[in-house]
């Protein structure tokens, strides 16, 4: 049985998905003690039985499945990670723990990192764009974020704080102040409580998009939305063109910045929260800080995200063609590309990937043909010539 379970809640923008690839992966070594995660890239399943009060059937088969886990499995700890459990109420956790996992209830540890407000509203609406959960203009993002609770970070984080009192440690998405600057290494150094270890160093799958990728994702997820493609195939198709570009390991120009106006908004309004969160939980300034820098690197303008400013107009119409062309193709079979990119992101064998039925697999394959046509035009064949200089 493992002796000790840790959770990892993110938050989402922290780093998730480096540290849940080298969880998923294997890629650490510790001669001193031992540690196991499930045989998942994200623990998402879990965490969101557990927000689903109203589907008690699904909780206990959900908690079933990780208690079967935890008695089978012989480790010092246990790490069940997921960025979904950020939105959830650390009581019913904890009360999940007691009915559930009672023999690990008093002792299960859980850890959080935290990014400063600016940087999150950056990474966030980029995030957003690329998934098609978002098609907006930054400052519209930025608005509706000043009026929602997420980003109020301090009340959040003190609820779990009184709940798990000294099991529950945060920490700050930040360099300088992580261990060996970086977000994966702090965090194997904290579940294995400072324990010597080593993670192999793996490809980001998860690098910011440019301006210019970004206003062609903007185009073409308003058409898969427009042809009413469903969120979470709209979210896998952009996390598909991530991937892909993040291994292309490319720079076609900048990267989005914020401008004055937005981060004055956001000191305006969290400067009082950043402040909070430092005394209670950092004994310095860091978060202070970081929103300090943010006004000092802000452009003095907004950046363009509309594609003719980056994009010649026949590349235009050709993203929006094969936009159109996508989202017939996963209407069609949305399963085959659904299953197909899952198992890609889960770097299955090829040959396990393969075995879906012909159709299916012409489906997907159309996909992946067309995903790296897009790719094509918006690293290469589209741009408005000196575009890279923009910004």
């Amino acid at each position: 049985m493992i002796k000790e379970l840790v959770f990892h809640i993110g938050d989402p923008k922290c780093g998730s998905s480096s540290i849940q690839q080298v969880l998923y992966d294997r890629a650490w070594t510790c001669d001193s003690v031992t540690l196991e995660a499930p045989a998942e890239i994200n623990g998402a399943g879990l965490a969101n039985a557990l927000k689903q009060k109203d589907k008690p059937r699904r909780r206990k088969k959900e908690f079933a499945k990780k208690q079967a886990w935890i008695c089978d499995t012989e480790a010092d700890f246990g790490v069940l990670s997921s960025e979904f459990y950020a939105n959830s109420n650390p009581q019913d956790l904890q009360q999940a723990l007691h009915e559930f996992l009672p023999s690990h209830a008093a002792t299960t540890r859980v850890i959080a990192y935290v990014r400063p407000h600016a940087g999150w509203v950056v990474s966030a609406y980029s995030t957003r764009v690329k998934t098609g959960r978002f098609t907006g203009t930054l400052s519209q993002f930025t608005k509706r974020i000043c009026v929602r609770p997420f980003l109020y970070y301090q009340p959040r984080f003190d609820a779990w704080q009184k709940v798990f009192a000294d099991r529950f440690t945060l920490r700050p998405f930040i360099g300088s102040a992580l261990w060996r600057g970086d977000a994966t290494a702090d965090f194997f150094h904290q579940v294995l409580k400072g324990a010597e270890f080593s993670v192999e160093k793996l490809a980001s799958h998860n690098k910011s998009l440019t301006l210019q990728e970004l206003s062609a994702m903007r185009i073409v997820q308003a058409e898969l939305i427009a042809l009413q493609v469903p969120a979470f195939l709209r979210l896998s198709f952009g996390g598909a063109i991530g991937r892909k570009l993040a291994q292309l390991r490319r720079q076609t120009g900048p990267n989005l910045r914020l401008d004055r106006k937005n981060a004055e908004r956001i000191n305006a309004t969290f400067r009082a929260d950043a402040m909070a969160l430092d005394a209670q939980f950092f004994d310095q300034p860091l978060m202070e800080i970081a929103m300090d820098e943010a006004l000092e690197k802000a452009s003095a303008t907004l950046q363009s995200l509309e594609a003719q400013d980056h994009y010649r107009a026949v590349s235009i119409q050709e993203m929006r063609n094969i936009g159109a062309e996508v989202a017939k193709l996963i209407l069609e079979s949305p399963q085959a590309w659904r299953s197909d990119y899952q198992a890609h992101k889960r770097g299955v064998p090829v040959d396990q990937v393969l075995m879906m039925n012909k159709s299916d697999r012409a489906n997907a394959d159309a996909v992946w043909m067309l995903l790296h046509q897009l790719i094509q035009i918006m690293t290469k064949g589209g741009a408005l010539k000196g575009v890279q200089n923009r910004g």
